[in-house]
């Protein structure tokens, strides 16, 4: 029921919102089509062959609606990224098809976790995980996930991880798809790794 409240608008925003976890990441229009189509595929499809995305609706909002009332900002070159408000807005809308009452504004990201996160996700540890090559995950890969180096003090080391596993519960608590990924990741790490990361120093104490 919650669903057919959501106007077509509504939908190319939450489609945005989950193409970019939530994040002001810029994303691509080609990503918004594709992700509204995964998500509404009886709204977003073509009438006689449902089996391809339409992409009309999608930059009618993008360029109306949303973008007049903030929730959107055009990059330029057909790309597009949330404001403040249109994260706010886009959690708001999710809390509503889970039958909950809107997310409290304090759920979303600081800019820096944003950028945590955006790290993480690129990082070689986290692509080895995600393809199931846990075994493949070396030290400096590890290191690399958590922005440490060889040369980072332990006291550093552990400002740092801890600054990760913050922006991940962050990112758990704004329901964030890739939250549980990172948040297994990082544990992984910390325990194969601990000199690495620096939590045997902790252990030590």
């Amino acid at each position: 029921m919650a669903k057919r409240k959501l106007t077509v608008h509504d939908r190319v925003l939450l489609a945005l919102a989950r193409a970019a976890g939530n994040t002001q990441d810029p994303i691509p229009y080609e990503d918004i089509v594709i992700e509204s189509w995964k998500c509404f595929p009886e709204r977003f499809s073509l009438r006689r062959h449902p089996e391809f995305p339409d992409s009309n609706d999608q930059n009618k909002s993008l360029y109306g609606p949303l973008k007049k009332d903030g929730y959107v900002v055009a990059l330029g070159d057909m790309v597009f990224r949330l404001t403040d408000a249109g994260i706010g807005r886009a959690m708001a809308l999710e809390g509503m098809l889970n039958g909950e009452r809107a997310a409290s504004p304090s759920v979303r990201l600081s800019r820096d976790q944003e950028r945590l996160l955006r790290i993480a996700k690129a990082s070689e540890a986290y692509v080895k995980w995600v393809d199931g090559c846990a075994d493949e995950i070396v030290d400096f890969d590890a290191r690399s996930f958590f922005g440490i180096t060889v040369t980072t003090s332990d006291e550093i080391r552990r400002v740092r991880v801890k600054a990760m596993c913050d922006a991940i519960s962050a990112a758990a608590a704004a329901r964030l798809a890739v939250a549980g990924q990172l948040q297994s990741l990082a544990e992984f790490l910390v325990a194969r790794f601990p000199t690495a990361t620096g939590s045997d120093a902790t252990t030590k104490r």
